[in-house]
């Protein structure tokens, strides 16, 4: 599309859009769900959430991050530093905690992002989670939450890779990242609301060259917000007949406009 015009169509369409709307705007519950790569370590604020919340408010959404943690903010968040990244946490102990502090059910999130597993494949943890059986216990929380939050939509992300344990990586973290899509299926197919997002393909070596090989530098995590907000944009919109039902006749209008918006928004933000 021609700059000029396409720059001109996106004000068109967000005028109206703005003014067909007003307080039909879409907030966005989400819980960030993982380890330290969810949380993101010091010197990359808001870590991929930072990215994935500029790219949806630009779509013109209201993003609502939701969780119980608020360690490594950003200020271009806005207050929406909220998640359940937990560093060093494994499946099975991201699972437990779920259930005990009943955090699903607490924050209500309208989407999950879980990106979970390296804990599991990047070591050894003797006598009670072994690499091999982490496809298994991440099948079994996708059903636990899934259950949970079955209103909710669960995005379940492949583990980014990691560098400097060739062994790990080659024996456990990439035939577990090769399981989850059939395990997303698996739920997708029982009409559970689960839909599987490759952060592993965005990524490279670049993106964790000079760190610790686990945790990646800014690039990497703006590839993963990147995913996510991607994702989310992706989900239908409500459909013309629930518009028409809740605004008469404007529902297609405001469809349309909204639509129309959003996606020339993220394209442009993609694009930037």
């Amino acid at each position: 599309m021609n700059f000029s015009k396409g720059r001109v169509a996106l004000s068109i369409l967000g005028a109206l859009a703005m003014s067909l709307s007003g307080a039909l705007a879409t907030t966005l519950r989400i819980m960030p769900l993982g380890d330290s790569n969810t949380q993101a370590p010091a010197g990359t604020p808001g870590g991929y959430r930072l990215e994935e919340y500029k790219i949806l408010t630009d779509a013109g959404f209201i993003v609502d991050f939701v969780g119980s943690r608020t360690e490594n903010p950003a200020l271009e968040l806005n207050g929406e530093v909220e998640h359940e990244g937990i560093p060093g946490i494994s499946i099975n102990g991201l699972a437990t905690g779920l259930t005990q502090k009943q955090t699903l059910k607490t924050f209500q999130p309208e989407y999950i992002q879980l990106m979970i597993g390296t804990n599991d494949v990047n070591q050894t943890l003797p006598g009670v989670e072994t690499p091999e059986g982490a496809a298994d216990r991440l099948d079994a929380l996708v059903n636990q939450i899934t259950l949970e939050s079955p209103n909710a939509i669960l995005l379940v992300a492949s583990i980014p890779p990691f560098y400097g344990r060739d062994y790990y990586w080659t024996a456990y973290g990439a035939p577990y990242n090769a399981a989850i899509p059939g395990i997303v299926s698996k739920y997708s197919a029982m009409g559970r609301n689960v839909q599987f997002v490759d952060v592993y393909a965005a990524l490279s070596y670049a993106d964790f060259e000079g760190g610790d090989g686990v945790h990646m530098l800014q690039s990497g995590y703006d590839k993963i917000g990147i995913a996510f907000a991607n994702a989310i944009i992706a989900v239908p919109e409500p459909s013309v007949t629930k518009l028409l039902l809740v605004a008469g006749g404007g529902g297609l209008l405001i469809f349309l406009a909204l639509r129309g918006w959003r996606r020339l928004r993220a394209k442009s933000a993609n694009a930037s």
